[in-house]
């Protein structure tokens, strides 16, 4: 026997549906953040993290204040070319943009897609960072309107 739904249901049902879709679309367009330590002995530990970029900026309104402030003045001279840098990169080429090998050591940071990869090879452990462009510069901006001026 099929019954009809409440309008109220079926009106919740549809607000849930749709704040998911959305909220997927949204990280899918921004990207995540992902950070990879993997420590190269037996036992070794391994943490892996990821977060959607979108909730990077919000997240950074939990910081105290007197401490968001410290730390926008001390990147403030900064923030116009990273701000830059961030937009510029976003429309390059992918590849990689740094690399470096030595005895002990292979790091290199690529261009992939809309974001930076930052790649670390060691004997004692292999990092890996994935950081999205635009997260870049929307963080940039936040801290630039926390900082106070010179």
């Amino acid at each position: 026997m099929i019954t009809k739904m409440p309008p109220v249901v079926a009106g919740l049902l549809f607000v849930t549906g749709t704040t998911v879709v959305m909220g997927g679309v949204m990280t899918y367009n921004a990207g995540a953040v992902r950070v990879a330590v993997d420590e190269n002995r037996p036992g070794g530990d391994h943490v892996h993290l990821f977060v959607p970029a979108v909730m990077i900026p919000p997240a950074m309104n939990l910081i105290p204040e007197k401490e968001l402030q410290k730390h926008a003045r001390e990147i403030r001279p900064w923030l116009p070319a990273i701000k830059i840098a961030s937009k510029e990169l976003a429309k390059c080429p992918d590849g990689i943009l740094v690399e470096v090998i030595d005895s002990n050591e292979h790091v290199t940071i690529t261009k992939r897609g809309r974001a930076l990869e930052i790649d670390v090879k060691s004997p004692d452990e292999n990092v890996h960072v994935t950081v999205p462009l635009g997260m870049v510069y929307s963080v940039a901006e936040k801290l630039e309107a926390n900082s106070p001026p010179v």
